[in-house]
């Protein structure tokens, strides 16, 4: 169904991997709206819209489902979308079909028949792919010194990552060799995500899971052949870096949210992070 949207692209960039916007739309109140992506694209809310959003891929007797602040639209798939309305921006990327030199890239093809699938394409909660999208509109929106490089690079790094999300979510529910069943992953990436409450420890996930701390450190690396700690401290920086940009908190209550004991410890690992103090991260 087609809507009368005011709809703007504020910045543009292209990169060997992908085509990226930020835009700035003012959807009517209520709207309803069906697309169709002709490449696999993904976007990150930046100001959403009024109220509660939903969807779902057109299938037979599928159900409207809550959608996040980041969705990923598989190529060629019919999405139904229906809100509130209003002012929103959000940032857009575009993946290409082929590789920088005409290698194949990540495989980003994903059937989102599956109720549990149609789920987690609705609202993306991987902490890294979270991270690199906040990163490109940042750039985007203020690029600096070599942006062109850096944007190559994330977008990249971003569909990687991605794919190996699409990856986890075809994989039967079924621990892998030494590894996390599905259930389990999942719950632990869910709450690792949450933005509403202090990160969480090694400890409080292992309870979540029904495991030791020790063994669900080695079973996420099995799982997911990174640290359980790289993840929670990525989701906290892009949390930091998130309520950073808001400007409506000084930087000692965020060390509090983010579960630091004190500012001067967020500033080191803030710094130790980006190269930048949350002081110069703020001014640029």
């Amino acid at each position: 169904m087609a809507v009368d949207a005011d709809w703007k692209i504020a910045a543009h960039a292209d990169t060997a991997t992908a085509a990226i916007d930020l835009c700035r739309i003012h959807w009517p109140t209520p709207f309803e709206l069906t697309l169709c992506e002709a490449a696999p694209t993904i976007s990150l809310n930046l100001a959403p819209p009024h109220g509660h959003k939903e969807g779902r891929y057109a299938a037979p007797r599928a159900d409207f489902l809550p959608m996040g602040d980041i969705l990923f639209h598989p190529a060629g798939t019919r999405l139904e979308t229906r809100g509130l309305g209003g002012d929103q921006s959000f940032l857009r990327v575009m993946f290409r079909d082929r590789a920088p030199g005409g290698g194949e890239g990540p495989d980003l093809d994903i059937d989102p028949a599956d109720p549990h699938v149609q789920r987690a394409l609705l609202d993306v909660r991987q902490p890294e792919v979270a991270g690199a999208m906040r990163r490109i509109a940042d750039e985007l929106a203020r690029p600096g010194m070599a942006s062109a490089f850096l944007l190559d690079g994330l977008t990249t790094l971003l569909a990687v990552d991605l794919a190996r999300g699409l990856g986890r979510l075809s994989e039967e529910d079924e621990p892998a060799r030494g590894g996390l069943a599905g259930w389990q992953l999942n719950r632990v990436r869910e709450r690792i995500a949450e933005a509403d409450i202090q990160p969480p420890t090694v400890s409080e996930l292992a309870t979540l899971v029904r495991l030791s701390p020790r063994h669900l450190s080695r079973a996420w690396r099995a799982s997911t052949g990174t640290t359980l700690s790289d993840a929670v401290e990525d989701a906290r920086q892009a949390r930091a870096e998130a309520m950073i940009r808001a400007g409506d908190r000084q930087l000692k209550e965020i060390a509090y949210l983010l579960g630091f004991s004190s500012p001067s410890s967020f500033s080191t690992a803030f710094r130790r992070r980006t190269g930048m103090s949350p002081q110069e991260f703020a001014r640029r």
